[in-house]
């Protein structure tokens, strides 16, 4: 059987790399043979020869096929499911920014709103109204932090009631609040966000997907290759058993063909000595003069199948040696 030396592995599909990225490149190699390995794999298999090993030998070129398109195929799958999760954490990351700047435009322009608020109502930084005010902010926070003395004037306030200033003013208060929480609750996503693409990319950098894929196929086409060298080995071997069988039974009947020969030669010698004794035997009574013209008649039958005896035995002589 004749297997045509070609080692690369057909790639899942043929298009020019020029403008690839390292890792790409690294798949499109994984996906024609690695590396442009030229090593044996008995890529195409003849027609000639025994047709159950050319399917066999088929079938197992095609299985390495498969499994190295669906190895390929995954890692690219699950490397693209990757760098599709990078974008979106940067986009959201970008988004939670763009959030970012709006609620800080936004905490300003309230800032901006209760100093107006001040001076609508002609309050004084140290005036009784703005210390109760900024009592109320601090009561708010989500862990306050008020001496004793501090909660009892904070509950002599609420039982008094707010003025319209520290009212409107609180509510603005209340509103930034909500939006540095909200700030800061983006900033910690953001950061997280940023950190695990950090942490992928350098993971890549580490061990790359697509570059271990690349070495698993070379690994998936030798074995597929010792496969199939090792089919052509055994199929060698029956040819040659067949082969040498063949040649020992054609020796076999030659050699019974030829003692078949000898046994037939050695009956025809003993033949011709009985005919020639007996010609001899006929030939003394001739010379006695004592013979008859019948005896003479055999004595001359006698010699003609003895011419014949000795032509056939010439002639088997000729075809054994043929």
């Amino acid at each position: 059987m004749r297997v045509n030396n070609n080692t690369d592995i057909q790639a899942l599909a043929k298009s020019d790399t020029a403008g690839m990225s390292r890792r790409e490149k690294a798949a499109a190699k994984a996906a024609a043979g690695v590396n442009g390995r030229k090593g044996f794999f008995a890529g195409n298999v003849g027609s000639n020869g025994n047709g159950g090993y050319a399917e066999m030998i088929e079938k197992r070129r095609k299985q390495a096929q498969k499994e190295i398109r669906k190895l390929i195929q995954d890692t690219w799958d699950g490397d693209r499911k990757i760098d599709s999760d990078i974008e979106e954490l940067r986009n959201k990351a970008g988004e939670l920014k763009t959030e970012n700047k709006e609620l800080n435009d936004t905490i300003k322009a309230s800032e901006a709103e209760r100093e107006a608020l001040k001076a609508e109502y002609g309050i004084e930084d140290g005036s009784e109204e703005q210390k109760e005010l900024e009592l109320l902010q601090r009561a708010s926070e989500p862990i306050p932090h008020l001496s004793m003395e501090e909660w009892d004037k904070y509950s002599e306030i609420m039982a008094r009631g707010l003025t319209d200033y520290q009212q409107r003013s609180l509510e603005k208060y209340s509103y930034e609040a909500d939006c540095r929480e909200k700030l800061q609750n983006n900033q910690d996503e953001i950061e997280e966000s940023l950190g695990t693409v950090r942490a992928t990319k350098q993971a890549r950098l580490e061990k790359d997907p697509m570059l271990e894929a690349q070495g698993a196929a070379e690994e998936i086409a030798k074995a597929a290759s010792k496969d199939i060298i090792g089919m052509l080995q055994k199929e060698a071997t029956e040819h040659i058993n067949e082969e040498y069988e063949k040649n020992l039974e054609a020796a076999k009947k030659k050699a019974e063909k030829k003692e078949e020969e000898e046994e037939l030669k050695a009956k025809r010698d003993e033949k011709k000595e009985e005919l020639e004794k007996h010609i001899e035997e006929l030939t003394e009574k001739l010379a006695s003069n004592s013979v008859s013209d019948e005896a003479q008649k055999e004595i001359q039958e006698l010699l003609d199948r003895l011419k014949l005896l000795d032509e056939d035995i010439k002639g088997s002589a000729v075809d054994a040696n043929i």
